[in-house]
């Protein structure tokens, strides 16, 4: 389990125990503006970051030991990362209006630009990988986008209800997304 606070000033808290004890990450570089979000491909976790038209990942195979790589995003940090075993996938850029999504195929030493299809105007706020298959959700219209390999997308013809979502999550088959707190 990772902890990742967005600066290095506030660290990063991991524990390899099922959360019963934690340890500080020792070993951290600058940063600034860390997103949230997180991914792993089971020997790599990842966090996208940005700061001043900057974008970054924040990568550890420890818990411990992090390194910071150059990313490509300029606007703002990703909104969601997501991995498939073996591919990054990122979706989003900030608060921005954007179709921007990239993918790693070498845990973030390159990154490829990829767009998901629909409305310009969307801010894709989150992405799962299940069932072999990438979904993405966005909060300013119904659209869901998927993608089987982080690169290729088109919109789902099952819309979502009214509002969008900003988070989706999955239990096997069964999926659950949710809006802002009065949207739920």
């Amino acid at each position: 389990f990772f902890v990742v606070g967005s600066t290095d000033g506030f660290g990063i808290r991991y524990s390899s125990d099922n959360a019963a004890t934690w340890s500080s990450a020792s070993s951290l570089p600058s940063y600034v503006g860390a997103s949230g979000k997180m991914a792993d491909d089971g020997t790599t976790a990842m966090v996208p970051g940005w700061n001043a038209g900057t974008g970054f990942v924040i990568t550890t195979t420890d818990g411990n030991t992090w390194t910071k790589k150059s990313a490509p995003w300029t606007v703002a940090a990703p909104n969601s990362i997501a991995c498939n075993g073996s591919r990054f996938v990122t979706v989003g850029e900030g608060i921005s209006g954007s179709n921007a999504s990239w993918y790693s195929d070498d845990a973030g030493d390159t990154w490829t630009s990829a767009t998901i299809a629909g409305l310009a105007s969307n801010v894709w706020q989150d992405v799962i990988h299940n069932g072999g298959i990438f979904i993405a959700v966005c909060d300013t219209t119904t659209e869901v986008a998927i993608s089987e390999d982080g690169a290729n997308w088109t919109l789902s013809p099952n819309p979502m209800v009214t509002g969008g979502a900003t988070s989706i999550a999955a239990d096997g088959n069964n999926y659950i997304a949710q809006d802002t707190a009065t949207l739920n």
